[in-house]
């Protein structure tokens, strides 16, 4: 079924995977850092254990209860989907980005960067540059 052991404790990696890692940690649940830390936090996940100082973990039946309940509550075609759905890291590049307006440098004459800027600046004597 999954990749998870039959008792003990799974720490974040195990659980939302980590691409990046050699060999690659598949995902169990594919959701990004922030949105499992938001759901724990909102008790829609299971809520973390501290093992140590910087070492936090979940109970793997906690986590076998989760994917049981998300796997009943999403019909089978969308929980497919997220599994084979590109991770939240995925650059689309499709997506627009709203464009800066940059003004020209002519038009920038006259501001504290400038040297004309620098010199108005001087002349109350706040600035020694």
């Amino acid at each position: 079924m999954h990749q998870l052991p039959e008792t003990g404790y799974v720490r974040l990696t195990q659980i939302i995977g980590n691409p990046k890692a050699r060999p690659p940690i598949p995902a169990v649940i594919p959701v990004s850092k922030s949105t499992w830390w938001a759901g724990v936090k909102s008790r829609r996940f299971p809520q973390s254990l501290k093992l140590g100082p910087r070492v936090t973990a979940w109970k793997v039946e906690d986590i076998r209860a989760l994917i049981e309940t998300l796997s009943t509550d999403m019909p089978a075609a969308t929980v497919e989907q997220a599994k084979n759905s590109p991770g939240p890291h995925t650059k689309n590049s499709d997506a627009t980005l709203p464009s800066a307006t940059v003004q020209p440098a002519a038009s920038r004459v006259g501001t504290r960067s400038s040297p004309q800027g620098r010199a108005r600046a001087n002349k109350g004597g706040l600035c020694n540059a």
